[in-house]
């Protein structure tokens, strides 16, 4: 499952949270709390991975549940303490794979050693061209040094 989603989940519910905390009312987790189908609505994400997630925040305990008394068939979803704490820490935030140490450091080593060689391999073909232009303008002086050495030899003889 997605990191981002995960965060997201935990921050619909810490923010529900710290809204109705806010407002003088007894604490009831219900006022706390959404259904499956609240958060679907608010993210738009299927219903499947949120139930997914919220299992795995229920086991880790980051949420509880609850429900209506008139409606024992709807789960509800509240955010605990630790949860709190994981969606202030950032915890999935930090999870993204392009802030992930332990994903970025081969990445970018494997990168360098594609980029390397091929770098490489340009500026010895632009070496060798430039060496090859090099030896044909030489070649080219020695024919005109031959010649004029070979003027020259007439031009004594005469």
């Amino acid at each position: 499952m997605s990191s981002y989603k995960k965060y997201k989940i935990l921050k619909i519910l810490a923010d529900l949270k710290r809204e109705n905390s806010l407002r003088p009312i007894r604490y009831d987790e219900l006022e706390f709390s959404l259904s499956a189908e609240e958060i679907n609505d608010r993210l738009k994400y299927p219903m499947r991975d949120i139930s997914v997630i919220c299992d795995d925040f229920y086991t880790l305990g980051f949420i509880q549940l609850t429900s209506y008394d008139g409606q024992p068939d709807i789960v509800r979803y509240y955010i605990t303490e630790n949860g709190e704490q994981a969606h202030f820490d950032r915890l999935y935030l930090n999870k993204l794979w392009y802030k992930d140490n332990r994903f970025l450091i081969p990445l970018t080593v494997s990168i360098i050693a594609i980029i390397f060689p091929v770098a490489v391999s340009i500026f010895d073909t632009s070496k060798l061209e430039r060496i090859e232009k090099l030896e044909k303008e030489l070649d080219s002086l020695r024919v005109e040094l031959k010649l004029n050495s070979v003027k020259n030899r007439n031009e004594s003889v005469k």
